[in-house]
């Protein structure tokens, strides 16, 4: 009887071993190449200037969708910005 508690307990950890390993890269997998302007992942090269190309307008896209969404204002010219550094809290 004791054996059937250990089995499925094992049969568990052996699971979870084997998502660990197959959920997880290796390092080898992913490098550099072109002089630091070009990622390798798996085989596929990804120019360094089309990846921060991507970023930059998702960034600018969620920017415009939170000022839509919870500012009402759809124009770039009618939004605030405001530097943070010039901030001060008045503590009186």
């Amino acid at each position: 009887m004791a054996l059937m508690g250990v089995l499925p307990s094992m049969i568990s950890l052996l699971a979870y071993a084997k998502s660990i390993v197959t959920d997880y890269s290796n390092f080898g997998s992913i490098f550099w190449a072109e002089g630091n302007r070009v990622l390798v992942f798996k085989g596929a090269r990804i120019a360094i200037d089309n990846f921060r190309a991507l970023v930059e307008n998702a960034i600018h896209e969620a920017k415009d969708l939170l000022w839509l969404t919870l500012m009402s204002t759809p124009r770039e010219t009618d939004r605030l910005e405001l530097n943070i550094i010039d901030l001060s809290d008045d503590m009186s």
